[in-house]
């Protein structure tokens, strides 16, 4: 037996021609730098008890409840960004779904590689800090995962493409493209939830995945300009689109679009720091660009 260690794993995916049906051949990466890829399970089975004995008296299988949540360094890629597969389809209102393939320990001999069909993406989170890079993070339904020790994916060569550092010179986050939120922002965070529902039928496996409605929801850290007067007075008025230039090459321009400030909270305190606030908002659309 060999101890399953980190930093030796691979991480690909590939869409799916309808839902469930898998894929072969060369998959995409999520980006050069995966943070984190974690499968559940879920609970395999409901324990049962009777009045006769304090001890459990049997076990019912539960339905399969898998999920894999990832988190990924935002990345300059010129194809396949996993990202348009997190979103709705404008045409037609319905989520992409993809084949996901996670090998462990995949420079020893003893491996595995978990193959995943069916993943449906069903929240995706996009966040940002001064002095650090964005980072996505998504949790995908999983209907089906079968482990093996060979790939049925293989692996795409690494991008070689920038990273989108918050910092980095040139990048927006504004109102409509160009018009500023503030004078100072020091971070972003927003989550797409698509709200989606696992539907078995009297089968134990999912036989589709739903989504329901769409949240688009978020919060920047800002700077409260003329003591919070600019917020106040738009407070209840449109705050129009809410525009993220990631600041690289392709896919990293996102726009939240028909958005609002959601309440607002100014705090003037001795911690001898500017006036600012965690300013939340919320959205209608949501669309990205390259």
């Amino acid at each position: 037996m060999g101890l399953g260690m980190p930093f030796q794993g691979t991480l690909v995916w590939k869409p799916e021609t309808s839902y469930k049906i898998g894929g072969s051949g060369t998959g995409y990466l999520f980006s050069d730098k995966v943070l984190d890829a974690k499968i559940d399970f879920g609970k395999t089975y409901q324990e049962l008890r009777g009045i006769s004995s304090p001890s459990i008296c049997g076990y019912v299988g539960t339905v399969s409840d898998y999920t894999i949540h990832v988190e990924w360094i935002a990345q300059s890629i010129t194809n396949g960004s996993v990202v348009t597969q997190c979103l709705r389809k404008v045409s037609t209102g319905t989520m992409p779904s993809i084949c996901i393939e996670l090998g462990v320990n995949t420079v020893n001999t003893t491996k595995s590689y978990y193959y995943m069909k069916g993943c449906v993406c069903k929240q995706l989170n996009i966040k940002a800090s001064s002095g650090g890079y964005y980072v996505y993070s998504a949790d995908f339904s999983v209907a089906s995962v079968t482990q093996g020790t060979t790939a049925t994916l293989n692996n795409h060569a690494a991008y070689n493409g920038g990273y989108a550092a918050f910092n980095k010179a040139g990048h927006v986050i504004a109102k409509n493209t160009s018009t500023a939120i503030a004078t100072i922002v020091d971070g972003i965070d927003v989550t797409i939830n698509n709200n989606t529902t696992d539907y078995y039928g009297v089968s134990a496996y999912k036989q589709a995945c739903v989504p329901g409605a769409c949240d688009i929801t978020g919060s920047v850290d800002i700077s409260l300009d003329n003591g919070g007067k600019v917020f106040t007075d738009g407070l209840y008025t449109g705050l129009t689109n809410i525009y993220l230039n990631m600041n690289i090459t392709t896919w990293g321009k996102w726009t939240f679009g028909t958005a609002r400030w959601d309440g607002l909270v100014i705090d003037a305190n001795t911690s001898n720091d500017m006036v600012k606030t965690n300013q939340k908002f919320i959205a209608k659309t949501v669309t990205v660009a390259t």
